[in-house]
């Protein structure tokens, strides 16, 4: 998937802003200009993202005045997103999610599976967005949990839903198909490119489907990793369409970043990438890697990100890294590093940036 989206994205971004917001102020702080978004071309998805937070933060102080920093620190997604990471397997994160929804919703709405054989199918039951399919300000409340308006905003949301669970799991789903209550539009539209599977129109709910054995892959993701993704929305949800990977960073993305869960075994591995374990150590040997070296890479980037931050002390970051003792984990990264914990964070090196 390419990386750029089209200008006219950021251009419909920037109508939803108030009348008395300044657009050159918002698109100096994203590093744009109203001269560099006029006429057709592309702007990068990590651009797009940072414009979309810009706005979005522009946009609750209206939606909810003094209240709005508060409530954006208790956002729906967030609560779901940290309810869910809770989870030891996909299955049971949707689970939660769903029981979780339920609650912040006040007609019930929330998720549902319904599992057919070797296929399960994940429905989704949200508010519509009152009115018409017109976007506006308040498709952006961090408050609010529903459908964006239309085929398109229902389409984006099923998206967004399905990215979050490949991103919980560090694996790319493949989809069987995709479902929509909408009818077919009259004239084309670009909403079947959003899936590389058929769109079914009419439908009762809206839903995606996958092969079931994707509910036990197990969740992988911490509450910082969530924080950061929100920070950075949807900016990541862009990359984790792990088939344009490297087998090492498939690898990686599974393993992710939450050490206080067990570490997935190579022969788990191996069959979630469908192979063999000799297989994938071909694989990764033709990467000039190995799974022992893609583990310890992970818990060396893992440790330079929270060293890099000072409310954690060294011992609990072993802890977090899942070593019993402080003293093991000095002498791991002293071998990564060349240098203690101690002596790195000393070092106030740049904070590393990890997938």
């Amino acid at each position: 998937m390419s990386h750029y989206l089209a200008k006219r994205y950021a251009r419909s971004l920037l109508r939803l802003l108030p009348h008395d917001c300044e657009q050159e102020g918002v698109l100096a702080e994203c590093g744009l200009s109203q001269a560099a978004l006029a006429g057709e071309g592309e702007v990068s998805v990590e651009t797009y993202s940072l414009l979309f937070s810009v706005v979005l933060l522009r946009l609750q102080p209206v939606l909810h005045g003094d209240q709005a920093e508060h409530l954006s620190q208790f956002s729906g997604y967030r609560l779901i997103l940290n309810a869910m990471i809770q989870a030891g397997d996909l299955g049971e994160a949707i689970i939660l999610g769903d029981a979780l929804m339920r609650r912040l919703l006040p007609g019930g709405e929330g998720f549902k599976l319904v599992r057919n054989g070797d296929s399960t199918e994940w429905q989704f039951q949200l508010p519509d967005i009152d009115g018409d399919s017109d976007w506006s300000a308040e498709t952006l409340s961090v408050t609010q949990l529903q459908w964006m308006p239309g085929l398109r905003g229902h389409a984006i949301s099923l998206w967004m839903w399905h990215r979050l669970a490949c991103w919980l799991t560090g694996s790319y789903i493949a989809l069987d198909s995709v479902a929509v209550t909408d009818s077919p539009p009259s004239s084309p539209s670009r909403v079947p490119s959003l899936f590389d599977c058929p769109l079914k129109f009419d439908r009762d709910s809206c839903s995606i489907s996958f092969a079931a054995h994707y509910l036990e892959h197990p969740i992988n993701r911490s509450a910082d990793q969530v924080q950061a993704m929100l920070e950075r929305f949807p900016c990541d949800l862009f990359y984790v369409d792990q088939r344009s990977h490297t087998d090492a960073e498939r690898i990686a993305s599974m393993i992710g970043q939450d050490f206080s869960r067990p570490i997935p075994g190579v022969e788990e591995v191996a069959k979630r990438m469908n192979m063999s374990v000799p297989t994938l150590h071909r694989h990764l040997q033709k990467e000039h890697t190995s799974y022992q070296k893609i583990k310890n890479d992970c818990r060396y980037q893992a440790a330079v990100d929270f060293l890099g931050q000072e409310a954690y002390t060294v011992d609990q970051v072993a802890n977090l890294l899942g070593y019993s003792d402080t003293s093991t984990f000095y002498r791991a990264f002293k071998k990564w590093a060349g240098m203690t914990p101690m002596e790195y964070r000393a070092s106030k090196p740049e904070k590393s940036h990890w997938r």
